[in-house]
């Protein structure tokens, strides 16, 4: 396979570098390959050039691409998709309560809604002890979150470039919105559908909690 080749020349030592040289292996341009997995060019361009831990995207590029997600993520196992070894196991996999709903608005706003007699779960891989899930209603982060998904935040891992995070504010206003960098006193976010960035000063945030993945309906279990 033409990555094999392309690794035998390069050992791709970074996550942005596994990331352009499978982009290249899979013949994509960088356009092709984000619309194929539901982002913006301009943050794969971000990833490739100067992403050093994995994303959101992690394992929606690997699917694009053909390969192995936890090689994509931090080069261990083997590189090519499909082997036994790398295939994930549905045990390590945690039950993620889902506590209410997403309303979403324009703009990236969102309002929480806590509902009683939700008694089901979403099972995804978090290592964070205090993930929850939300059921997304509304189509304005369409084709990236879509309406009936679900979202599952962890309010104690620390997000990377390019992946969504729940943000905040002080005056009780929420948001989803794409992660850029924090810089000096402020963060700098952008549309989860690319756009307009957006800076945040720090003092007007409350809080920012990544969201570890982004599932689609059939992944909800009752109790």
């Amino acid at each position: 396979m033409l990555l094999l080749t392309l690794l035998a020349q390069n050992p791709a030592d970074t996550f942005g570098a596994r990331l352009k040289l499978s982009r290249k292996a899979a013949g994509l341009t960088q356009k092709q390959a984000a619309d194929k997995a539901g982002m913006s060019q301009g943050t794969l361009s971000d990833l490739e050039n100067n992403g050093s831990t994995s994303s959101t995207y992690t394992s929606r590029l690997a699917y694009v691409y053909g390969v192995s997600a936890r090689w994509l993520a931090d080069g261990d196992g083997e590189p090519l998709a499909g082997q036994v070894a790398e295939r994930p196991k549905r045990s390590s996999a945690s039950k993620i309560h889902v506590v209410g709903y997403a309303r979403l608005g324009e703009n990236g706003w969102y309002e929480e809604v806590q509902t009683r007699g939700v008694d089901g779960f979403v099972e995804a891989h978090s290592s964070d002890p205090d993930a929850y899930a939300l059921r997304v209603r509304g189509d304005s982060m369409f084709p990236a979150i879509r309406d009936g998904w679900y979202v599952v935040v962890e309010p104690n891992s620390s997000p990377a470039a390019g992946e969504y995070v729940a943000i905040a504010l002080n005056d009780g206003r929420k948001m989803v919105k794409e992660f850029l960098f924090q810089g000096g006193d402020a963060y700098t976010v952008q549309s989860v559908n690319g756009g307009t960035r957006l800076t945040l000063p720090l003092p007007d945030v409350h809080q920012v909690h990544a969201i570890g993945s982004v599932l689609m309906p059939s992944k909800y279990r009752e109790f």
